[in-house]
């Protein structure tokens, strides 16, 4: 899933704001983040929102969509 992370934000031109923001705000590489957190939360685990030039709004609709593709890509307990 790590791989899809990273894709998923590449194909949506965020990796390096992502790892820039990652970095300022916690001093943290991509990596460490999806260490730490669970898959879901990835977007939302990285950094505050509100202090990025991209804003609150884009990193919201961003998560939104990361969730949907990890709920949707889960398969269920048998």
């Amino acid at each position: 899933m790590k791989q899809k992370f990273i894709e998923f934000l590449k194909a949506h031109n965020a990796h390096e704001s992502y790892a820039q923001n990652a970095l300022n705000d916690h001093h943290a590489l991509v990596e460490d983040i999806m260490q730490r957190n669970r898959v879901e939360v990835w977007v939302s685990a990285g950094f505050d929102w509100a202090k990025t030039p991209q804003g609150q709004d884009y990193w919201t609709n961003l998560d939104i969509e990361w969730r949907n593709l990890v709920f949707a890509t889960e398969q269920p307990a048998p």
